[in-house]
């Protein structure tokens, strides 16, 4: 079998940055995963819906977060998945007043646009997360 025609084994890639609970952290979290993405190959077309769906989660995330919080992006050469983890309070902390309507807002971005999305609880607190079928994506505008 030539080199050429042997299936490629999947690397998968994984990166991590951790937040401090302040909406200014969104676009930094935004812009920096979006960059990771295109090292792992994807065109900066493709890199769009990622940061929106990543800005999505942190969004909601925020709002109830009672600490600092942790972007995982995890990457196989096909699937993306990102969650955003960390201690998330019953209440809202921050951004009370529109919590209702941003979260209807995140739910409709994350449906319609991820493969499956949802959220996860453990012992040390929550991740909100969603994954991509990025072969789905478009490569270029």
């Amino acid at each position: 079998m030539s080199r050429e025609s042997q299936p490629a084994r999947a690397t998968r890639r994984e990166f991590t940055l951790e937040l401090g609970p302040d909406p200014r952290n969104v676009p930094i979290a935004r812009h920096t995963l979006a960059r990771k993405a295109r090292t792992w190959g994807l065109s900066p077309v493709q890199t769009r819906p990622v940061a929106l769906l990543a800005s999505e989660l942190l969004a909601q995330a925020l709002i109830y977060a009672v600490s600092n919080l942790l972007l995982t992006a995890r990457f196989d050469g096909r699937t993306l998945w990102v969650g955003v983890s960390g201690r998330m309070s019953d209440e809202p902390q921050r951004l009370a007043r529109v919590a209702g309507p941003a979260l209807r807002r995140s739910e409709a971005i994350l449906s319609a646009m991820s493969r499956s999305h949802g959220i996860d609880r453990d012992g040390m607190g929550e991740t909100l997360w969603f994954e991509l079928d990025t072969a789905r994506l478009p490569w270029d505008g």
